[in-house]
């Protein structure tokens, strides 16, 4: 058990409950609802913090998975005295915090703005909203919890953490401090052996081993043993505890544990299984590109939005780039898939046609392929797998050369494409075009595309040109995240204006343009008077975007958060 000074013990404060301990005249935290195991005084206060910076000292701070600088949302779970999120603060303080813990034992000359404590119990619901924040923190748990409260806490934390947030659970096993770092010598387990065999490094030693069972080590064998991603591969009920006790056991006395997890989108290994079965509801499509026009940093967006990886993360982690070279070059080289989990909405299934669907669940298998001219083997081998192709065309450099091959080669194996306008970011922040400037831009790629297509006629696949107002082009930033197709924005106005969604769609792309004095449409540019009027695409589409842009950028705050909303 954990000791204090003058031999009190836990057992000892657990017993005198929230009254003064006689034999060192401390007072404690607890209370008749629960037991809190820190001195209530200044001396503890400043143990705390002495203790905080000697771990972050030894062992650092939270890993940079998250965008700090544009302010992310925060937990700290068992926060005690505040130090940590203190520390977070002064190094990020662009972020909102929010702390709790069984007893209010924070040090109240803390005095941030950006932090709010709530008395809470982990293993019960904690006073926050599903999926509230980017990053929960935890620590010193395992002396804390019982085994059985572990699914329970475990659970918990996934419940207020975002899809692709983060969750780190640091553990410190014992009351030494380790003092010096020795030389490194590397172990690893895992139930299967799937380890690169081109690593050669001699430090390192893998084992098969489960950590749910024995695992193939002494005790007290490590001083640092890091876990991750175990929340989609363990059971809550029976393994939990059983693994928490065996990564402590092999754990040395003065060493650490560390626990990194990512929220996936609330889903399941077994969902995932369940769902391939079901053979309607399984996408294979493949993304194709000229080099450089942004495939990977889309399909980075369209992971994330998975929840396999963190937003902050998204158009610079190049996730699906997973070799040595690739990463190095930042090119694309081998095609690699992923199988992602994705929701469709109620009207979004209902746009479905021809076509049966089993529920709103799908599997979407996204096969990432090079965009060089000299991999065009690899999208030839990719597009034979996939029921479908996302074309991406930088909306700013147009159609390029490996753009109609790629186009070419998706045709050849009878695939219809559609067509994602990539880097609509670098149109408003670099270029700064006008919003009919950027209209022309896109309809010039878009006939540019739709030319291509049409000298590669086949009878079998019928109509396969691409149009804005039937949903087959999208516009997006994959570095920023973002996109939309017309559908989107007709579904939003067909509600507030009490139109056809389907009437909408073709309004807002060609020559239609709208008068807001008389509410009428149009398909001349001007009205009868001779004033100009807008077209309905930068009317109705572009303006919202343009003024979310305009607000960020002269840091308009409160105005982009209304737009937003």
């Amino acid at each position: 058990m954990v000791g204090y000074q003058d031999s009190t013990t836990v057992d000892e404060v657990i017993t005198t409950g929230n009254l003064t301990t006689p034999d060192t005249k401390r007072e404690f935290h607890n209370d008749e609802t629960s037991t809190y195991w820190l001195p209530k005084d200044d001396e503890e206060q400043m143990r705390l913090t002495g203790q905080h910076f000697a771990i972050k000292d030894l062992y650092g701070g939270v890993k940079e998975a998250l965008d700090f600088e544009k302010g992310v949302t925060i937990l700290d779970v068992g926060c005690g005295s505040g130090v940590w999120v203190m520390d977070m603060i002064h190094d990020h303080p662009n972020c909102t915090y929010y702390g709790c813990d069984i007893a209010d034992a924070v040090n109240k000359k803390m005095d941030y703005r950006q932090f709010t404590f709530t008395r809470a119990n982990v293993t019960n619901r904690l006073p926050y909203e599903d999926n509230t924040f980017d990053l929960v923190h935890m620590r010193f748990f395992i002396a804390a919890l019982r085994e059985d409260e572990w699914p329970a806490a475990i659970n918990e934390v996934l419940r207020v953490t975002k899809p692709g947030g983060m969750i780190q659970l640091m553990e410190y096993v014992s009351k030494d401090m380790v003092q010096e770092y020795p030389n490194c010598t590397y172990h690893g387990c895992d139930i299967d052996d799937i380890t690169y065999k081109n690593i050669d490094v001699k430090q390192f030693i893998f084992s098969i081993g489960d950590v749910t069972q024995r695992l193939p080590y002494e005790d007290s064998t490590f001083d640092f043993v890091h876990m991750r991603f175990f929340i989609a591969a363990l059971r809550e009920e029976d393994e939990w505890p059983a693994a928490i006790s065996e990564a402590i056991r092999v754990t040395k006395p003065g060493g650490m544990i560390q626990m990194t997890e990512f929220n996936l989108q609330n889903f399941t290994i077994d969902e995932i299984r369940r769902l391939m079965d079901k053979v309607t509801n399984v996408r294979n499509m493949s993304v194709i590109a000229h080099v450089d026009h942004g495939k990977s940093t889309l399909s980075d967006s369209l992971v994330s939005k998975a929840g396999i990886i963190s937003s902050g993360r998204a158009g610079e982690a190049r996730y699906m780039d997973t070799r040595k070279d690739e990463i190095e070059r930042g090119i694309t080289i081998k095609s690699t898939a992923i199988s992602m989990y994705f929701e469709m909405g109620e009207e979004d299934i209902k746009e479905i046609k021809g076509q049966k669907t089993d529920g709103t669940a799908f599997l979407i298998n996204l096969i990432d392929s090079p965009g060089h001219v000299d991999f065009s083997s690899e999208v030839t081998a990719a597009l034979r797998v996939t029921d479908g192709a996302l074309v991406v065309v930088d909306c700013i450099d147009g159609v390029c050369v490996q753009t109609e091959t790629v186009l070419r080669q998706a045709l050849g194996e009878r695939i219809k494409p559609v067509i994602c306008l990539n880097k609509v970011d670098r149109a408003l922040l670099e270029l700064q075009l006008d919003k009919e400037e950027l209209y022309q831009s896109f309809s010039r790629t878009i006939e540019s595309v739709n030319v291509i297509i049409s000298t590669y006629i086949d009878e079998a696949l019928g109509d396969c040109q691409v149009y804005p107002e039937k949903g087959t082009v999208a516009f997006a930033s994959g570095l920023h995240g973002w996109g939309f197709t017309l559908r989107q924005f007709a579904n939003r106005y067909a509600k507030k204006f009490g139109v056809d969604k389907e009437k909408m769609m073709t309004k807002l792309w060609g020559n239609n343009f709208f008068n807001p004095k008389t509410k009428k449409w149009s398909t001349k540019a001007t009205d009868a008077e001779g004033k100009p009027l807008e077209r309905a695409f930068n009317m109705f589409v572009l303006d919202p975007i343009y003024r979310i842009f305009d607000s960020i950028m002269n840091f308009k705050k409160e105005q982009t958060a209304t737009l937003l909303e």
